[in-house]
């Protein structure tokens, strides 16, 4: 038997102070959103041991689809780049983007940036580009973003 675990909506969490040119557009309501409530659904304490519970069952093979942050600040990718890597490695985590990882326009690039190997597929030279296909024991894992 083959194990696939999944894993959505991280919204990786304590969001980093962001400064007011940082809140423009939609971002603002982004913000406002996370403190009226979505912080007290989104915590990490609850997602570390979520995590440690998973990594311990050992599942073959593991997909995260999206929001791995909230606002796609700067300063979010990097914890949520430390978190994947406590998941597992490539080889055996497949991520695709959610629509707040790329929130807005000017740090798009950063999720690939962050997330490059856990967003190639199979085929020898993948970019990273979406769609992607990797083929984990009897599965076929389609990676297609509409972020």
């Amino acid at each position: 038997m083959f194990t696939l675990a999944h894993l959505s909506d991280i919204h990786l969490s304590p969001m980093p102070r962001a400064r007011r040119r940082d809140l423009l557009g939609k971002r603002v309501l982004g913000y406002v959103n996370w403190h009226r409530g979505r912080k007290l659904v989104h915590r990490r304490d609850i997602l570390d041991v979520l995590t440690r519970d998973l990594v311990e069952r050992a599942p073959d093979h593991i997909a995260v689809t999206g929001d791995l942050v909230n606002l796609a600040l700067e300063a979010e990718f990097t914890p949520a780049q430390a978190w994947l890597e406590s998941v597992g490695p490539p080889r055996e985590v497949t991520v695709v983007p959610g629509n707040h990882d790329a929130y807005v326009r000017a740090t798009r690039h950063r999720f690939a940036e962050a997330f490059g190997e856990y967003i190639r597929g199979d085929e020898a030279g993948g970019n990273g580009a979406f769609p992607f296909v990797r083929r984990r024991g009897p599965l076929t894992l389609i990676g297609l973003s509409s972020a």
